[in-house]
């Protein structure tokens, strides 16, 4: 929600009441939870990305349900033309595999927009080479009307391999890797 900046004139209106305060503690809480990101650190093992194909996506996470993965992360208090962020860090092993990486928003269990171009990935987030690589970044999106459900956006990492793999995307307790997404803003 947008906040709106009160003039205030000593003496004058508008009044300091409860009414008005409220309306500053709103917008204060407004602010801090669009720069709070939401997070997901992964530790719990490696994941071996398959291939996929020619620009053929998958998710990284393919836990829980295709509505809800665990690594899956929800912003709220969304609305059209608002941005986001999103962001990532993590580590590839070696592996003959190039590897784009990027994040989808996600409704009744499928991708809707691909928050990149939906073809070579977020920059920073992929290699094409055969080395282990660090990969990550943050990636600011303007949201679409077709991205949110009730006021919220589900975000998920996805990834894609044309040939060569599999690749390793590290995610144990001593290199794991970390998803985050905030907003929204404006």
């Amino acid at each position: 929600m947008p906040f709106s900046k009160s003039t205030w004139v000593n003496g004058g209106p508008p009044a300091i009441n409860a009414t008005q305060l409220q309306r500053i503690d709103d917008g204060v809480d407004d602010l801090y939870s669009a720069l709070t990101p939401q997070f997901v650190a992964y530790t719990t093992g490696n994941i071996a990305l398959a291939t996929t194909g020619v620009l053929t996506w998958a998710d990284v996470d393919p836990g829980g349900s295709a509505s809800a993965r665990p690594a899956d992360i929800v912003l709220t208090g969304c609305t059209a033309g608002q941005w986001i962020e999103v962001g990532l860090q993590g580590s590839l092993a070696a592996a003959s595999a190039a590897t784009q990486v990027t994040v989808a928003t996600i409704v009744s269990g499928s991708p809707v927009n691909d928050v990149a171009d939906g073809i070579a990935g977020i920059p920073g987030w992929g290699t094409q080479s055969s080395s282990a690589a660090t990969i990550g970044g943050g990636f600011m999106y303007q949201l679409a009307e077709g991205d949110i459900v009730d006021g919220d956006v589900r975000l998920r990492v996805r990834y894609s391999i044309a040939s060569g793999g599999p690749r390793t995307l590290n995610g144990s307790s001593s290199i794991p890797w970390f998803f985050w997404g905030r907003g929204p803003f404006g």
